[in-house]
C-alpha cells in the first residue's frame, strides 16, 4: 500500500513556492491539479517513468490511520488543511488553511507533535 504521513504532507506544503518546487505556488489559487502537475510529477519522476511520491519518501511503511479523498479542482491548501485538522482534532480546517498560507508551518508541526500525529 501507499500512504503518508500527515507531517510529511505538512513538509511537502512547506517546501511549496521555493526556488525549487513549483516556485509560483498561490496557496489562494494553486488547486490539486495544478500541485500534482506542477510539483509532485516532476519530484517522483524517475528515468522514462517515474514512482509515487510516498514511494520516494522510503520511510518504514505504516497502514493508514484514514483515507483521504480530494477533487482535484479544489485548492491543494484546503486538501492540507484538512487532512491536518483532522489529526490535531479541530473542528473546521480553515484556520489551519490560514495559518499554512502564511506560512506558520512551524506551529503546525508543534500542534501535530503535540497529539502525537507521526
Amino acid at each position: 500500500g501507499r500512504s503518508i504521513e500527515v507531517g510529511s504532507l505538512l513538509e511537502f506544503h512547506s517546501r511549496l513556492g521555493s526556488d525549487c518546487i513549483m516556485p509560483h505556488y498561490d496557496p489562494w489559487r494553486s488547486t490539486t491539479t495544478d500541485v500534482v502537475r506542477q510539483a509532485v510529477i516532476p519530484l517522483s519522476r524517475q528515468g522514462r517513468g517515474g514512482v509515487s511520491y510516498a514511494t520516494l519518501l522510503k520511510g518504514v511503511w505504516s497502514p493508514p490511520r484514514c483515507l483521504v479523498t480530494h477533487t482535484w479542482s479544489n485548492l491543494f491548501v484546503d486538501l492540507v488543511a484538512a487532512v491536518i485538522a483532522d489529526a490535531v482534532g479541530a473542528e473546521d480546517y480553515l484556520d489551519v488553511a490560514n495559518m499554512l498560507a502564511a506560512g506558520a508551518h512551524d506551529k503546525l508541526e508543534q500542534m501535530l507533535h503535540r497529539v502525537g500525529a507521526p
